[in-house]
């Protein structure tokens, strides 16, 4: 298929079109559509209903509590198994699809998604993954650490990576030596990835393999969905657009990008490593906004990000994060005169960058002896938060 059937196929294909009629251009269309909602496929990362810390969690569950006519299947992709599984969920959630990322053999040990493990493993023979797995992963790999790629081409790989991987055994597919061959082969053909060291092509492999598992899922049936992030659980809303025409909107309280550059800054410390991650990483933002009918960001700064990252500007409307003004009002109370003082209200840890907070003060205290910080925030890194 040629890029350019590619890139049409996003906003041409009939499955796109059938429930929506096309793109949702406008917020007025996205609130015809939603006022005839029945069922909200809401996917998160690491939030809620599973870690009850941090304001996604309380955005979701304000959300869901807040329209209670409405339906919602949770979609919820967690770092590690060990996550709580003792919540309490209000009537209106039918389903909560529980993903662990790492620290399982199968997803299937957590998530049944009503196939059979043993049909999938019969569905996926070695002749499927070599003559017909292995080149789509591979132009998969292509277009998504290119830095050239068009994202409605980015959209279309994903997709062609899911009627691959539907129904069939993601393990098989994403654990066979032939697809780690595959990725080593992509690596060395790059004058720049050749130079990561194999721990590093390795982190990269698990990584990108145990994201993707998550393709072979079976989507129950939604009319919209809404993501929390633009991040590689957002792939399953371009399942949804793809194969059910349902809108997709993402609400970004942080840009999911912008968190992973401070991560990868932290904590990778060769060129090869953070540049791979980089441009995979801006990739699957580029494809999820793309794939995207309306964009929510909480403030003006994360417009700036979504722009530069390629997000349509006609998609996009700021909806800021409502507060309670009967409890959140201008009040008159003690002040200690003399004392310049910095507030920060925020949970203490990487994301967060408190130590450049910290930083921040005790340069500013060699100017002005008296300043003072007050840090306001709960920590979920305890090792971080000694620090």
């Amino acid at each position: 298929m040629s890029n350019s059937e590619r890139r049409s196929r996003i906003s041409s294909s009939p499955e796109c079109q059938a429930r929506s009629g096309g793109s949702l251009r406008s917020f007025e269309e996205g609130r015809r559509v939603v006022r005839s909602t029945k069922r909200i496929l809401l996917i998160n990362w690491d939030s809620y209903p599973n870690l009850a810390t941090g304001g996604v969690y309380f955005w979701a569950k304000r959300l869901i509590e807040g329209v209670p006519g409405w339906k919602f299947l949770v979609f919820h992709q967690l770092s590690n198994p060990n996550a709580n599984a003792e919540y309490s969920l209000p009537p209106n959630v039918e389903k909560v699809i529980e993903l662990p990322i790492f620290g399982t053999s199968r997803f299937e040990e957590y998530c049944d998604d009503g196939h059979s493990l043993l049909q999938k493993i019969r569905k996926t023979p070695g002749r499927l993954v070599e003559g017909s797995f292995l080149p789509v992963f591979e132009s998969f790999l292509t277009g998504f650490i290119s830095d050239d790629s068009e994202a409605t081409e980015l959209v279309n790989l994903v997709y062609e990576m899911r009627r691959l991987m539907r129904g069939r055994d993601s393990k098989k597919l994403l654990e066979h030596p032939a697809t780690w061959e595959v990725f080593l082969d992509r690596l060395r053909r790059d004058p720049l990835y050749r130079e990561m060291g194999i721990r590093q092509a390795l982190t990269a492999f698990r990584v990108i393999q145990r994201g993707l598992q998550t393709l072979s899922l079976e989507l129950p049936k939604v009319d919209v969905v809404h993501c929390s992030l633009a991040w590689l659980p957002s792939f399953m809303a371009i399942v949804a657009k793809m194969e059910q025409g349902s809108p997709v909107l993402i609400t970004e309280h942080g840009v999911a990008y912008r968190e992973l550059l401070l991560y990868y800054n932290a904590y990778l410390y060769d060129q090869p490593s953070k540049i791979f991650w980089k441009v995979f990483s801006r990739n699957v933002v580029r494809a999820v906004y793309e794939a995207a009918d309306n964009i929510a960001p909480a403030c003006r700064a994360n417009e700036v990000w979504e722009r530069i990252l390629g997000a349509d500007p006609s998609k996009i409307r700021v909806v800021y994060n409502g507060i309670d003004t009967e409890r959140f009002r201008p009040m008159d109370v003690p002040r200690e005169e003399g004392v310049p003082t910095i507030i920060s209200v925020a949970r203490v840890d990487p994301f967060k960058d408190i130590t450049t907070l910290a930083y921040a003060t005790k340069y500013a205290k060699e100017r002005i002896p008296a300043i003072r910080c007050l840090l306001y925030g709960d920590s979920t890194t305890l090792e971080y938060a000694r620090t």
